[in-house]
């Protein structure tokens, strides 16, 4: 509907893409990355319409990093929750889980 011009669907995604910039604000400030990569379902299909509203709603206290979203279509989640439940090394110990 927002892609149709709906003015109340539009209101919604801008919303939408207020909070999301809100977290990814939250992000920047606590890592200060050069990239923030997005996923799931809602962002990979509507990225036209929300990485542009969390672009100019996140807070500039530090230089905003680049918005990419994912090639993985929403695999992320369940690859990051394999490499986990893999285990892996980290510069400060091993994490494996029991």
């Amino acid at each position: 509907m927002a892609r149709d011009g709906d003015t109340q669907a539009l209101g919604f995604m801008e919303d939408l893409g207020r909070i999301n910039a809100r977290g990814t604000s939250n992000v920047v400030v606590a890592y200060d990355p050069e990239v923030i990569v997005f996923d799931g379902s809602v962002i990979t299909r509507n990225a036209d319409l929300l990485l542009p509203a969390i672009g100019e709603y996140i807070d500039r206290f530090l230089p905003p990093p680049l918005l990419q979203l994912t090639t993985l279509r929403g695999d992320a989640p369940l690859l990051g929750a394999s490499v986990i439940a893999q285990g892996y090394e980290t510069p400060f110990g091993s994490l494996r889980l029991k």
